[in-house]
């Protein structure tokens, strides 16, 4: 039991950490990217006390390959930052911390923390978030977070590291209020779904309402399915009409870009990263190296980002451009295997987390993000532990790590 307790505040330190203390601003100097490294260095010495250490049996570990490809492309994209950007080592290795929490997942292994508590924890972490989007959106003009802070399309638009626990405790609401009727899911899917408003993203309010009438329609325990269509218009149509300004600012918002073409910016940054920014043609293939912000490489890109040419625009091809091939081909077979994977029912809500992973992809850079990557190791652990491959129920799995 106290091994138990001690792992599981080991991963909640280490979430913590690759949020960079979601930025406080309280906090002085560059604690946010030191607090990443620490985070990255803690996962680094545990699991090699457990290689060296330890001879413990572990399931089976479903995407240990295509996280070593993403490994294997860290250091080959390492490689090109100092052959064709001349970047230093130290500060490619610096930049690119966000990227060994993919370790987290073979730590994950070791640690063994229990598929309930699991889960809890990144609910958890979800509520949490909750609370400082909103803490921070009622203390506006005051920054209380170094981050996005933008009062634009008829809200201040708040991005905080750890969205991802925003999005599994949405999907894990609304299926465990299907399952058990209980009010309190209901309330914390609806917490959830006034951040995402409140946010101000088109795409990510059009990609969850997708998914979650994707939801109604496969989840096989809604059985009213035209009663709860109709609940959902109606309040649809309350929280249009209590978000009004939001909604009308988002519209607009939209018709100006749509009517821009092969001119709006995020088109015009694609071809640009994808062909003037390369300095070689094996760049496409190992990728031009994470850029720190002081070194030369950091200020060429910075001087893009002055004419709207951001990385974070451009999603899965900013994340290409800078760690390459091996990257891409590893996120896809991640992707596709936790789709193809088999899971305990209760955890049915993870295939519809990468539904909106999948349609997020050209936007969001997420696969390059440290406090991305802890939340999805986490998941793809959850799914290891699950899948039905394994011979075991997880009631038997639960009892066996208890025991040890």
């Amino acid at each position: 039991m106290l091994l138990r307790r001690i792992n599981n505040l080991i991963l909640i330190l280490i979430i913590l950490l690759s949020t960079g203390m979601y930025e406080i601003a309280a906090l002085k100097g560059s604690y946010q990217k030191f607090s990443e490294l620490i985070g990255a260095g803690i996962i680094v010495f545990l699991l090699l006390l457990y290689i060296i250490y330890s001879n413990q049996e572990r399931i089976r570990q479903n995407f240990a390959f295509p996280i070593a490809l993403i490994l294997m492309s860290v250091v080959f994209s390492m490689f090109m930052a100092k052959y064709s950007r001349d970047q230093s080592f130290s500060n490619t290795l610096f930049a690119q911390r966000g990227m060994y929490y993919y370790l987290l997942y073979f730590l994950l292994h070791r640690l063994k923390i229990l598929p309930g508590d699991l889960q809890k924890i990144l609910v958890g972490f979800g509520i949490i978030y909750i609370l400082l989007f909103l803490l921070q959106f009622f203390a506006y003009p005051k920054y209380l977070f170094n981050t996005y802070i933008n009062a634009s399309r008829g809200t201040i638009r708040i991005y905080l590291n750890g969205s991802v626990y925003l999005s599994i405790a949405i999907l894990f609401s609304i299926q465990q209020f299907f399952r058990l009727n209980k009010t309190k899911y209901l309330i914390l899917f609806l917490g959830c779904v006034i951040i995402i408003i409140l946010t101000g993203g088109r795409q990510t309010m059009a990609i969850m309402a997708f998914v979650m009438v994707l939801f109604l329609i496969i989840d096989r325990r809604v059985k009213s399915k035209v009663f709860l269509a109709l609940l959902g218009a109606i309040g649809t149509t309350m929280l249009y009409f209590i978000f009004q300004d939001i909604f009308e600012a988002l519209i607009y918002r939209s018709q100006i870009d749509a009517s821009k073409g092969e001119n709006y910016i995020r088109i015009l940054a694609i071809k640009f990263y994808l062909t003037d920014f390369n300095k070689n043609a094996l760049s496409y293939f190992t990728g031009n190296g994470m850029y720190q912000g002081h070194s030369r490489y950091g200020m060429e890109v910075m001087s893009y980002n002055n004419i709207g040419y951001y990385f974070g625009d451009v999603g899965i091809i900013g994340n290409y451009v800078i760690y390459g091939f091996l990257f891409l081909i590893g996120v896809i077979i991640i992707i596709v295997k936790s789709f193809q994977l088999r899971i305990e029912p209760q955890f049915r809500y993870i295939k519809y987390l990468f539904f909106v992973t999948v349609l997020g992809l050209m936007t969001a850079g997420s696969f390059a993000q440290g406090h991305f990557i802890a939340g999805v190791t986490c998941i793809l652990y959850l799914i290891d532990v699950s899948n039905t491959s394994t011979n075991q129920t997880l009631t038997e799995i639960n009892i066996q790590q208890k025991n040890q």
